[in-house]
């Protein structure tokens, strides 16, 4: 029960990756040096475009961790979320990283049956790469990033089977595509 992908090559391993999106999008590998995958949302208002597991849910929610390097591309009106969640749709039972314009900091989000707890990290929001750790436990959950811990959430933690997934999407309203990238994502029981 791990997953470990690189996100290299010429194009997306369908096989493994499903996407979903608001108003479409696409997922292509970045033609550049390590660039991984690049995931950019239509340029349609409040859109999203999000690479999942297609609702196969083998992490528990009570002894798992998620790391992903990531970042965003386009510095406006713009939302990357990446870490594991019950759904396609990243708001039921959730433990993720959002790095989200309007924002001062990136946060740490735990989710159960929608209901959210929202913390600050101490990591600035930027277009800079992030190593990004989550560890759920039985009782909390813990982001670390660049190899610091960054919070502990021990309010509304996940307590459903969980997938991965990683997402860009727009937040002003106004139709504009925006990019998010990721390198790499592993997953994996404890």
């Amino acid at each position: 029960q791990r997953v470990v992908e690189n996100f290299s090559g010429s194009v997306l391993d369908t096989d493994r990756w499903n996407s979903t999106f608001t108003g479409n999008g696409t997922a292509t590998m970045a033609d550049e040096f390590d660039g991984g995958l690049k995931v950019t949302c239509a340029s349609d208002v409040s859109a999203s475009y999000m690479i999942n597991f297609n609702n196969t849910r083998t992490f528990s929610p009570t002894g798992s961790a998620c790391i992903f390097v990531g970042k965003r591309v386009s510095t406006t009106n713009t939302q990357m979320l990446g870490g594991l969640s019950s759904n396609t749709a990243f708001n039921a039972d959730v433990a993720g990283v959002k790095d989200w314009t309007g924002n001062t900091y990136k946060q740490f989000s735990t989710a159960k049956n929608g209901y959210w707890v929202n913390a600050n990290t101490t990591v600035a929001i930027d277009t800079n790469w992030h190593v990004h750790k989550i560890e759920l436990l039985s009782a909390s959950a813990i982001l670390s990033m660049d190899g610091i811990i960054e919070v502990t959430n021990t309010g509304n933690i996940p307590d459903s089977p969980l997938q991965p997934v990683f997402s860009s999407g727009e937040t002003s309203g106004v139709a504009s595509a925006k990019t998010c990238q990721i390198r790499y994502m592993e997953a994996y029981n404890t």
